[in-house]
């Protein structure tokens, strides 16, 4: 901070960035959401649908890739956040 900055300026940017900050993180909650519910809903429908189940096995080593892919996408998230808010 500036040090020309006044004590209500100085807490006004404070509450600014714990905002900005705050609406940053419920996006990223948001998007590890929908990346977790994108995981099960292909595990699920597979156990679920021969037909589902079937396509998914002419290309096996594509599907466990993109499976693969979103499990470390929510790691990545997770330890990022981790690292870097607190």
């Amino acid at each position: 901070m500036d040090s020309s900055m006044t004590e209500v300026e100085s807490r006004y940017q404070l509450q600014i960035d714990y905002w900005n900050q705050l609406q940053l993180f419920a996006v990223e909650v948001d998007n590890v959401n929908v990346i977790y519910q994108t995981y099960e809903e292909i595990n699920c429908i597979s156990l679920i649908d021969k037909d589902v189940r079937s396509a998914l096995d002419k290309h096996p080593c594509f599907w466990n890739v993109q499976l693969y892919s979103l499990q470390t996408t929510m790691m990545v998230v997770f330890r990022t956040d981790i690292r870097h808010r607190w």
